[in-house]
């Protein structure tokens, strides 16, 4: 078989058609052979980047409908998504947690006006946890709204 690592699958396919009008035959099957093998990596490398994708949505990355109802299921008031945040450990101290936590606006609460909710997997498994905590006393922002929910999970084991 013969390898072409530097060129596109056009540069291939060229090349293809000028094997079959001037080379040999057998020169000519390699080259569709190496297309056939672009093509098939081609399909695998889609199939990896759906199951990845998928994975995501299961494994922590829920739908802001699912976390509006989160919210209002569990802390009460109507929910209205205002923007995503990614939060992210600066240091040791800074977060438990790496991910996207969901910023909303709630109204009819009687204790806040805003809420935070994000999903994670469940450690050791896929099914995702769901988180809900209110934007009041020393929670003024998602950094802080994982913190808390990371102390309170600690303080019920």
């Amino acid at each position: 078989m013969i390898a072409f690592p530097h060129f596109s699958a056009n540069a291939i396919a060229r090349l293809s058609q000028h094997a079959a009008q001037t080379l040999d035959l057998t020169l000519h099957w390699e080259v569709a052979a190496s297309l056939f093998e672009l093509n098939v990596f081609a399909e695998i490398s889609l199939a990896n980047q759906f199951q990845e994708q998928t994975e995501e949505i299961f494994m922590g990355n829920a739908s802001n409908d699912q976390l509006k109802r989160v919210i209002e299921t569990r802390l009460g008031g109507v929910a209205s998504f205002v923007r995503s945040m990614r939060v992210a450990p600066a240091g040791q101290e800074s977060s438990d947690w790496d991910g996207v936590v969901h910023l909303f606006d709630l109204k009819n609460h009687p204790q806040a006006k805003r809420a935070y909710a994000w999903s994670s997997p469940i450690r050791g498994g896929s099914a995702p946890r769901y988180f809900a905590v209110l934007h009041m006393d020393r929670v003024n922002g998602p950094t802080e709204a994982v913190k808390a929910a990371a102390a309170a999970m600690r303080a019920a084991k």
